[in-house]
């Protein structure tokens, strides 16, 4: 009879557990629903944010029913080896809470914090960890006096908690998914590698054919043949992308520069911009950026409009895991703008094998005579021509380029065929290009940030409006990054900013790169690279024509160039064709005297983003 007591008390109390595990379940899981829907509630994409929170909702009935099946368990087999049921019960909910508790960690560290190891990550996860302790001690306690009650006791089971929780988790699940799902999504994948040339690429003539995947986009895509950055570095260059300005109007030059007290300060792109991903999200565009270059920060300004934006992250292979499990979750459901952008094809080139090989090994051993921790020091060097290179030389760095391109193209053939295993590729706008090119000595200096000669500016633009209809059209007429916002945001159904200065393309799309010229305002491309201090700001300017071009340096000097007859820049005009210059040099006027009106905010750079601008050349 005793037994029998025992038996039914132990039923009891696992009846109860069930229904008390079903209940945290609940409000745990909606709780880190709501922290993660937030963020999309908050920028007014209530869609979005209500199907997140449902996702995470749903999860609170296997969630609570493992934790009360372990904490059953754990309970009755603890008790048997201390026991006391306080000690059981202390240690059960540990055991039983700690999965959830290392799965928000993770989480936590993987989005939403810059490394493990790094000091702002320390603090956090120190906290974290805290808080998880405290939870545990006081649920711990609390749960050691409900389990002397229900498993000891003779207390009444309640049979309709974990039922009703079953039940409205299921009826939520089944009865809300089709109603969370954006009607007709707009997609946007815009894809950028860093320091990319497009005449290394197989669909703009480079016959080592690196790049099988962006060719079969190409394929699908209007190319544009002559498109031109606004800047010969990363930083100046994303932010005329992003706010559809010309340097000279958002006046974001310096990527690092020393000051006064040994600090290390960079620009800022100023909240007074439109940027990009706030125009889309105006459009109800879910905003996501993953991206990995240190001058690319929200700190520096990059992260306006997104609603989502994560950086420092790795390689593109870490990128694209993190928008893959972002697809099959949110993204293949609702409308988004998604930028990602690749740092894998920038200098030092050292693809792994079997790239290393792969396109030929003139000197194998090329970067083996420098410290890569002082790459910074060993490229000025050659630049400054203190360390000359050979042909051999330039001819491997050229191979090791091709074979990261190789690299870089056989995972984003991964990235496509995830979306096209969901669904989503042939309705999704894709978006191809590079901030900047890099130099192989064409005009004395390897790498990029150097002057704005062709091999800088010239970007690869690719475009893909959904189906691939206007797939294998060429526009040879000139364009500019900054006139690609404007195309994405007539592509959404919205009106382009009227602060921005670029020109949308979206009629050569529909036309397949034919049909009537562009406006006359586009005509002349704008390129500019800073040298000199924040105090002594001087610019070197390209200004651009589809048949000719003009520099002026920073000590006066010019250049004009015949891009019909020497498209490489080898043959200085400004002598004989002074005249025909002239209006070149009016508008590198112009620029110069709206130049001095502008007043940019600046940032201290932290050691880490300090250490990895050295390892990217930027910092000697």
């Amino acid at each position: 009879m005793a037994e029998t007591k025992a038996d039914q008390a132990i039923m009891k109390g696992f009846v109860e557990t069930l229904s008390l595990g079903l209940l945290f379940g609940w409000v745990a899981t909606c709780g880190f629903g709501l922290y993660r829907s937030w963020i999309y509630m908050e920028n007014g994409l209530a869609i979005p944010a209500i199907d997140m929170f449902r996702e995470a909702a749903v999860l609170a009935f296997p969630a609570g029913l493992y934790a009360a099946f372990v904490f059953v368990a754990g309970y009755l087999l603890l008790l048997r080896l201390f026991s006391k049921s306080a000690v059981a019960a202390f240690l059960a909910t540990g055991v039983a809470l700690g999965p959830f508790a290392l799965y928000a960690l993770y989480y936590i560290n993987k989005w939403y914090l810059p490394g493990f190891f790094e000091s702002k990550s320390l603090l956090a996860n120190s906290g974290m960890t805290a808080a998880s302790v405290l939870v545990w001690v006081g649920l711990g306690a609390w749960l050691s006096r409900w389990s002397e009650k229900r498993f000891r006791g003779n207390r009444r089971a309640r049979f309709v908690q974990p039922a009703a929780l079953a039940l409205l988790a299921f009826a939520l699940y089944i009865g809300g998914g089709a109603l969370m799902e954006s009607q007709h999504p707009t997609r946007i994948v815009f894809i950028l590698v860093d320091a990319l040339r497009p005449d290394r690429l197989g669909c703009y003539g480079n016959s080592n054919a690196p790049s099988p995947n962006i060719d079969r986009l190409a394929g699908e895509s209007v190319l544009f043949t002559n498109a031109i950055s606004q800047g010969t570095f990363t930083k100046t260059s994303v932010a005329s992308l992003f706010s559809s300005l010309n340097p000279y109007r958002h006046g974001v030059y310096i990527g690092n520069e020393k000051r006064d007290g040994g600090v290390v300060a960079m620009d800022v792109l100023g909240d007074q911009n439109v940027t990009l991903a706030e125009a889309l999200l105006n459009e109800k565009l879910i905003t996501k950026g993953i991206v990995h270059n240190i001058h690319l920060t929200r700190s520096a300004g990059f992260g306006q409009g997104f609603v989502e934006y994560h950086e420092q992250q790795g390689s593109i292979q870490l990128i694209n895991t993190r928008m893959t499990e972002w697809l099959n979750r949110i993204g293949k459901k609702h409308s988004f703008f998604a930028y990602l952008h690749y740092i894998d094809v920038h200098d030092p080139y050292l693809p792994r094998k079997p790239f290393d090989v792969m396109y030929g090994t003139e000197s194998p051993d090329f970067y083996a005579r420098f410290d890569l921790d002082n790459w910074g020091h060993h490229l000025h060097e050659i630049q400054s021509g203190n360390y000359p290179l050979s042909e051999k030389d330039i001819a491997q760095l050229q191979s090791y380029y091709d074979g990261l391109i190789r690299f870089v193209d056989g995972e984003l053939g991964k990235l496509f065929d995830e979306m096209k295993r969901l669904g989503i590729y042939e309705n999704t706008m894709i978006v191809f290009t590079s901030d900047h090119g890099d130099g192989f000595m064409e005009h004395g200096f390897i790498s990029h940030s150097k002057k704005p000669y062709e091999e800088l500016v010239r970007v690869p633009l690719l475009i893909r409006i959904p189906g691939g209809e206007k797939g294998g059209g060429l526009f040879e007429g000139q364009v500019r990054l900054i006139d690609v916002p404007p195309t994405l945001v007539e592509f959404a159904g919205g009106e382009p900013p009227g602060s921005w200065e670029g020109v949308s393309l979206f009629g050569r799309l529909e036309d397949g790169g034919e049909g009537s010229e562009l406006p006359d305002r586009i005509a002349y491309a704008i390129s500019e690279k800073f040298v000199g201090s924040r105090e002594n700001r001087m610019i070197q300017v390209s200004v651009r024509r589809e048949d000719y071009k003009y520099l002026i340096f920073e000590d006066g000097s010019e250049e004009f160039y015949s891009l019909v007859s020497d498209p490489g820049e080898m043959n200085n005009l400004i002598d004989e064709r002074s005249e025909l210059a002239e209006p070149f040099r009016r508008i590198a006027e112009k620029m110069a005297a709206e130049r001095t009106k502008l007043q940019v905010d600046s940032a201290v750079l932290d050691d880490g983003a300090i250490e990895e601008l050295k390892a990217l050349g930027y910092v000697k």
